[in-house]
């Protein structure tokens, strides 16, 4: 099980993606898969009662997202993928009102486009989720103004029970899915923050390393050169050395000392 869910979240991933690509890659495919397959279950139980017309619209929507899931993972075009998912996402649940004949028997369903905006600003900019963030707001508002007009043409006669069962799986799935986002975005930024602090601690102690071995080499140099400079002063302050010896002494002290700095 572990490893088909692996396959399925790197499947449009490229080798040369940086960490922060694959990231977002994966999450989508994390985000879609369940609302596709929640569609396509959704679409199944209307179907078993014989509901045709609003069956259709969970189930078509589920094959349409799992149609740009399989594209996705054979074009790896990430861009088109992301705007695709999150505009099935912001208009299924208000196309769900009509299947379930109302404003308030749908508003579980509706909360569920709360994603789209929400995903726009992680899958693509903060700016751009403004304008994802203001077309839900205008379809909820929608969805109200249009609830009192839906009995007028749409009766589907459902009984109660069957509205407040799947009432209760809208919010049952609904926390689901929001959950199991959470989950592995957490679980994701966590390995993640693990893995920079492992290396933070490896670098660190790389730099201790390098201390070290610095304060090493610059001792085994400056002992020598420090016996250099003191038989190199003696041999200037010596009476016997001759003019041209002391000439050469003062060079090479000359030279010593700028070693001895760059060492120090």
């Amino acid at each position: 099980m572990a490893s088909l869910f692996h396959r399925f979240v790197t499947l449009g991933q490229v080798h040369d993606d940086p960490n922060e690509e694959k990231l977002r890659k994966s999450s989508l495919l994390v985000v879609s898969g369940p609302f596709a397959f929640a569609g396509i279950v959704w679409g199944l139980l209307y179907y078993s009662r014989g509901l045709l017309f609003p069956g259709s619209i969970p189930f078509i929507y589920g094959l349409l997202s799992v149609g740009t899931i399989v594209h996705f993972s054979i074009t790896k075009k990430y861009q088109f993928f992301r705007n695709i998912q999150l505009l099935l996402i912001l208009l299924l649940p208000f196309s769900l009102q009509i299947s379930l004949g109302g404003f308030v028997p749908s508003s579980a369903v509706i909360y569920w486009a709360i994603v789209a905006p929400a995903g726009a600003m992680f899958f693509d900019s903060i700016r751009r989720s403004l304008y994802w963030f203001g077309a839900y707001l205008i379809l909820v508002v929608i969805a109200y103004l249009v609830n009192d007009k839906l009995p007028e043409y749409v009766n589907w006669d459902l009984p109660d029970n069957f509205v407040n069962a799947l009432f209760l799986m809208n919010i049952i799935g609904v926390s689901g899915i929001v959950f199991s986002i959470l989950y592995y975005f957490v679980s994701k930024i966590t390995s993640l923050n693990g893995a920079l602090e492992e290396q933070s601690e490896k670098l660190k102690e790389m730099d201790k390393v390098k201390s070290r071995f610095f304060a090493n080499i610059s001792h085994e140099f400056r002992t020598p050169l420090t016996l250099i400079l003191g038989l190199l002063s003696k041999q200037k302050a010596d009476p016997a050395t001759t003019e041209d010896n002391r000439q050469k002494s003062i060079k090479m002290i000359r030279n010593a000392q700028r070693l001895m700095q760059l060492i120090n």
